[in-house]
């Protein structure tokens, strides 16, 4: 099951969710099985990540005029309480409904809940009901071609003038058989989700460290000063993110952000 913090929606108007776990969308074994490892995940632990959000996120959206955004895989909550409170109306999604309940606390105490609608769901079986101003989507890593296809989804929900971000781990930071599955860099992911340039213009397609002391955990998260502490373990068989493994800490990003033109 793909999912990151941020880093996993429909289309009620923001802030109408309660702040308890939403009600599940999916379909099939897998997407319970999927839910059901997220949710021990996170169950095991009072709090998983930093609550900081994503570097690049901040980075790369710092010039950007608010709107609608969504947030692909938000965990709990750092990137789409941080976009709530710099102007955005988040939708923000994720598989576990663990999860979700605690970002939905997290964004009251920050007295940003107004500002986001929280959605439970598998993104495998997904669909968006809008375009979005922003969509930003961090560290999806799934076999392919399933990882390929949930970008291009991501793609297809940009609205006209908005941007695509898509943030992954490099595979150039860790050796063969280790990390999370579905490593792209970012011409590779360029290349695979065929934005044609009469519609699409990159604005960044980069290499990009980060800075000495933050790297992020094998599943995607963004930790500070925590290495492997914070990487799942292996998912369960059949599932598409099936494959991740704890033995990298990962501090090179593969960076793409593109503008929709028409």
């Amino acid at each position: 099951m793909p999912h990151a913090e941020h880093h996993d929606q429909h289309n009620p108007p923001a802030g109408t969710a309660a702040p308890g776990p939403p009600a599940a969308a999916g379909n099939g074994a897998a997407s319970k099985a999927g839910q059901e490892f997220w949710d021990d995940f996170y169950q095991a632990r009072p709090n998983i990540w930093s609550g900081r959000v994503n570097p690049v996120l901040a980075e790369e959206t710092a010039g950007l005029a608010s709107g609608s955004a969504l947030d692909l895989g938000c965990g709990e909550g750092a990137d789409a309480i941080w976009l709530a409170q710099h102007g955005w109306r988040v939708t923000a999604i994720d598989v576990s409904a663990i999860a979700l309940e605690r970002a939905a606390r997290h964004a009251q105490a920050a007295g940003a809940s107004d500002r986001i609608t929280w959605v439970c769901a598998d993104l495998s079986s997904w669909t968006p009901p809008e375009r979005y101003d922003l969509v930003s989507a961090h560290y999806l890593h799934s076999p392919e071609p399933a990882g390929y296809a949930l970008l291009q989804a991501a793609a297809a929900a940009v609205a006209v003038n908005g941007t695509l971000l898509a943030v992954g781990h490099h595979p150039d930071d860790v050796l063969p058989g280790s990390g999370p599955p579905g490593l792209w860099t970012p011409d590779q992911l360029e290349a695979n989700l065929t934005l044609p340039p009469d519609r699409w213009r990159i604005d960044v397609r980069e290499s990009r460290r980060r800075p000495p002391g933050e790297s992020t955990g094998t599943s995607g998260r963004h930790s500070a000063g925590h290495r492997d502490a914070d990487s799942p373990p292996d998912l369960p068989a059949g599932d598409p993110g099936a494959g991740h493994s704890n033995a990298a800490s990962h501090r090179t990003d593969s960076i793409l952000r593109a503008t929709r033109l028409r």
